[in-house]
């Protein structure tokens, strides 16, 4: 959202470093969908709202405005009670200052609020009560107010209020359940503040849920329709259930594709998650009724897959031979994503910049060296030799090339690319024809070192490792052939 006047965005002070503080998280549903229509005519209308009712609210609950983006604010309170009044009057009002607008028009924020002993830098505010809010926040609906049970049982029965109980949800990137409850109106004030929650309804149906899944993945209910080998016609009454079912309104369909409202984006990422969590347990029933059979797909980065997992795989193929191992090779960033998406079983890569979402394994360690097509240099190099020669360099989304990349920054040098290429094999054949220099792992050139096709160049001082990590999903439990995939490659360090 755009800044606040001087007297409205008032900012946490040094002297306030760490207290426990009530948190309110607003973020505007739909924002990118808004500006793309009509940017100037939505910017005008979120200052007419920060204006008119946003910042006059926070002001008169005693709030103070730590951080604002384009589309969120983060406002601290010293009272609770405060910052519930405050996210109350927003969400009741904002609808008659933005004027009577269809669904897909209107501005609306999700707003969480929590407690929680956090810690001023600054204009800006840390902690896990702050993550634990915009947490909460993106699982209201538009218009919605979601708060932890330590808000809701501070001001249970002191509020004219009711609390509709959420359960303890799975917050992304927050380790422990969280409970949570909506907050609604009592009595002839009640608005649309409450989460509408499928709890309140007789029975979900697994099967339409998947419908509405797959038709959201595919793009499509024709191409869903094809998938479950039905009519579209049957698809579309399957998704009118749904939102009968739910209460609400999904999704919006056109001969284009599909587009989800902003209560479909949130039956959709909880949708993505339990189908996702359904499918491991496949994986792991899978397992238990035959841990010597079946099929192990893992991948690799180009230089895992081409250079180590061979040796990882002919070990393993003597220990379970009726198991089909599938490799897959690609860069890191890719890998990453297919482990993200449930493609692969396990995934070797050769950086440590993982993300949380996901578990990693050390398992082998490698150094990166400079090489060179034959007689290219004389003698020990000095490090400021990389300065001064062209590389052949591989693809961004290389492990090899972000960690060499990280190295020569540490070291306050920098590369000259004489060209990109996509593979490591690729960078020793341009190499040895005489290209430019490059880098590749030891154990991937040894071959064509003794053959005379390729030199290391001796670099003083030089000395980049990484270390190859085994990588999988948060909570992925391992079969027996799979654990003992993971432990052959860590014994390539033995």
């Amino acid at each position: 959202m755009g800044s606040a006047s001087d007297s409205a965005e008032q900012r946490v002070t040094p002297s306030s470093r760490r207290k426990l503080v009530a948190i309110l998280y607003a973020d505007m549903a739909g924002y990118s969908r808004l500006i793309s229509r009509d940017d100037q005519g939505t910017l005008d209308r979120l200052r007419n709202l920060r204006r008119e009712l946003i910042d006059p609210a926070i002001e008169e609950h005693a709030g103070k405005v730590v951080q604002t983006g384009g589309d969120s604010l983060l406002v601290v309170f010293d009272s609770i009670e405060g910052a519930v009044r405050c996210a109350v009057k927003i969400q009741d009002e904002i609808p008659s200052h933005d004027g009577d607008r269809a669904p897909d028009q209107a501005i609306r924020f999700r707003i969480g609020i929590n407690i929680g002993d956090a810690i001023a830098d600054g204009t800006d505010l840390h902690g896990d009560a702050v993550n634990v809010t915009a947490r909460l926040q993106a699982e209201c609906l538009p218009g919605g107010v979601c708060v932890s049970r330590s808000v809701r049982d501070h001001l249970h029965g002191r509020l004219d209020l009711e609390f509709a109980e959420l359960g303890a949800l799975r917050l992304k990137n927050i380790a422990r359940p969280v409970e949570a409850f909506a907050v609604q109106l009592v009595g002839a004030k009640a608005t649309h503040v409450a989460r509408p929650s499928l709890q309140d309804h007789a029975q979900l149906d697994l099967q339409q849920l998947r419908i509405f899944f797959t038709v959201v993945k595919l793009g499509g209910i024709s191409q869903a329709a094809d998938r479950f080998g039905v009519s579209p016609a049957s698809i579309g009454g399957r998704l009118l259930e749904l939102e009968q079912s739910c209460g609400i309104v999904l999704l919006h369909c056109s001969d284009s594709g599909v587009t989800l409202t902003d209560a479909g984006q949130l039956v959709f990422d909880h949708a993505e998650r339990v189908f996702s969590q359904a499918d491991e347990l496949q994986s792991v029933l899978r397992n238990l009724s035959s841990v010597r059979s079946g099929k192990l797909t893992v991948g690799g980065s180009l230089t895992a897959g081409e250079f180590f997992l061979p040796q990882v795989a002919s070990r393993f193929r003597t220990s379970y031979p009726e198991i089909t191992l599938s490799i897959v090779s690609d860069n890191s960033t890719a890998i990453l994503g297919m482990i993200r998406q449930a493609d692969l079983d396990i995934g070797f890569i050769g950086t440590d910049a993982i993300s949380r979402d996901l578990d990693a394994i050390p398992c082998w360690h490698d150094e990166i060296v400079v090489i060179a097509a034959p007689h290219s240099s004389a003698g020990v190099q000095p490090m400021n030799v990389i300065d001064k020669r062209e590389f052949v360099m591989r693809e961004d989304g290389s492990a090899t090339r972000q960690h060499i990349e990280k190295f020569l920054r540490s070291r306050g040098l920098s590369t000259t690319t004489a060209m990109t290429v996509s593979s490591p094999e690729a960078v020793k054949r341009y190499v040895a024809a005489g290209i430019g220099w490059g880098f590749a792992s030891r154990h991937s050139v040894a071959t064509e070192v003794a053959a005379g096709q390729l030199e290391i160049v001796h670099i003083d001082g030089w000395n980049c490792r990484r270390t190859f990590y085994a990588v999988l999903r948060n909570g992925y439990r391992l079969s027996e052939s799979q654990a003992s995939f993971v432990e052959l490659a860590k014994a390539l360090d033995q």
